[in-house]
């Protein structure tokens, strides 16, 4: 698990990361070795100083991608980190957004959201983490009619 202050990188995970990520690489080579299993790594927070770190012990999937934390942006992780690891859970963020943003601005955030993170593959669309209860049902179905009406996604 990777996880982290939303502005900025945990002490702990600092002093600890070096020592940890010897041992996960060790249990997710002998993973790979033996299947073809992908590693999926949970992630909390401000995680963009740690990705590297991920991918080179052999992490496949991130998620979520908490997009309101610091250095998060969704065209940097692209660009920085797409070809090398794949994102789940990007999609809108719901605890800024979801909740609070009008039909046609959640639609135009998953918009924006898989003209970003859609080309080239890597990206499964999802919300930035579990849907809260203060979220309508009118926003949830927005969200993911509009995924629907985008799935033959085409790069621009």
């Amino acid at each position: 698990m990777l996880f982290n202050r939303v502005n900025g990188k945990c002490q702990f995970m600092v002093v600890k990361s070096s020592f940890l990520s010897v041992r996960q690489k060790q249990v997710f080579d002998f993973i790979n070795s033996r299947t073809d299993a992908k590693v999926f790594y949970h992630s909390c927070g401000s995680v963009y100083d740690l990705i590297p770190e991920a991918i080179e012990i052999g992490v496949d999937i991130l998620n979520p991608v908490q997009t309101s934390a610091a250095k998060m942006d969704l065209e940097v992780l692209k660009r920085q980190f797409g070809k090398d690891i794949s994102f789940l859970g990007s999609g809108i963020d719901v605890q800024q957004k979801l909740p609070y943003y009008s039909l046609s601005e959640i639609e135009g955030e998953v918009k924006r959201t898989l003209d970003i993170m859609a080309p080239s593959g890597g990206f499964v669309f999802f919300p930035s983490h579990n849907i809260q209860a203060n979220v309508t049902a009118d926003r949830i179905d927005c969200m993911f009619r509009t995924v629907l009406d985008n799935r033959s996604y085409q790069a621009k």
